[in-house]
């Protein structure tokens, strides 16, 4: 027993006995409900009589209807503004090298997307590690 949304739009089948020669062969209706009462048939309102009828041969039409979707402009938007909330919130903890990573890449999206040249901040200098090689013995085998 097939069982579809409440409401959903459907092309109720005329049986050929009941329509003209040249009519059409369905109707458009909402679905209301499977009939209890009958196998395999479905209880459907019909816009045009603006009355239930009961019919076993329907064609739902709630694949058709499009679910939204995320475009690619949407998760874009979204990754600059966790990036933006990222530097904004950024602790000592993170290197400044990955620092200084994302705003490169923020500055990139947003060149992209607002078409305008977008000027790097002052870089920070890291400090250099010195290798202390004085303390350390060759490897004999």
């Amino acid at each position: 027993m097939p069982l579809a949304p409440l409401g959903c739009n459907v092309q109720v089948h005329e049986k050929a006995d009941k329509r003209g020669t040249w009519a059409f062969h369905s109707v458009d209706g909402w679905y209301v409900q499977t009939s209890p009462e009958h196998y395999r048939t479905h209880k459907c309102y019909i816009k045009a009589t603006k009355s239930e009828r009961l019919s076993d041969t329907v064609q739902f039409q709630h694949k058709s209807i499009t679910n939204p979707t995320v475009s690619p402009k949407d998760k874009l938007m979204n990754a600059i503004a966790a990036c933006q909330q990222a530097l904004n919130n950024a602790t000592n903890d993170k290197s400044n090298n990955e620092i200084n990573m994302l705003q490169a890449i923020l500055n990139k999206a947003r060149e992209q997307v607002t078409g305008e040249a977008v000027e790097p901040e002052d870089k920070q200098t890291l400090p250099r590690v010195q290798n202390n090689t004085e303390n350390l013995q060759p490897h004999n085998e």
